[in-house]
């Protein structure tokens, strides 16, 4: 098997301050899709979250773990209307120190749940992984991220998406 080939669909880059960032339109031909977000949030209580294709059902289950220097912590959630990506209690409002990544595998595949993997970290706080299962068997169009906390992503933040070929 040869190495992935990763190629830029769309970036995303905020002039402005934004609740929500939506990539729509996402073409069909790749195996799976990565977004790679650097960005800094209004305040400093932040918990980003993912809706796919629209979906605001209860069909999204995640898993997550964190670890902050000083304590550890998981846990979960079921049947939720979106699927946790990454937060920070007490991330910070002032720098773009917030890295995200999220990987969702077999994208267009019509005969599974999908599964995304996303990872956090924050240089003044956190680092977390969660493990997202979106209850649903259809093609994968749209992707929205939100703050759920009504934190806005600042001007200057980045959010890139890229499709894999394997």
């Amino acid at each position: 098997m040869g190495t992935p080939t990763y190629i830029a669909l769309a970036t995303i880059t905020l002039t402005g301050s934004d609740g929500e960032i939506v990539f729509s339109n996402i073409p069909q031909s790749f195996r799976d899709l990565v977004i790679v977000a650097n960005f800094q949030n209004s305040g400093t209580g932040s918990a980003s979250r993912l809706r796919l294709n629209g979906d605001t059902g209860s069909s999204y289950f995640s898993v997550w773990m964190v670890a902050n220097g000083s304590s550890t912590g998981s846990s979960s959630e079921s049947s939720q209307t979106s699927a946790r990506l990454f937060g920070a209690a007490t991330g910070p409002s002032n720098a773009f120190s917030n890295i995200g990544t999220v990987q969702i595998m077999d994208y267009t595949a019509t005969d599974k749940h999908k599964i995304a993997l996303a990872r956090f970290g924050s240089a003044n706080t956190d680092a977390q992984a969660s493990s997202i299962r979106w209850a649903s068997n259809s093609a994968i169009s749209s992707i929205t991220i939100f703050d759920v906390l009504g934190q806005t992503y600042q001007a200057g933040s980045t959010f890139s998406l890229y499709g894999v070929r394997a």
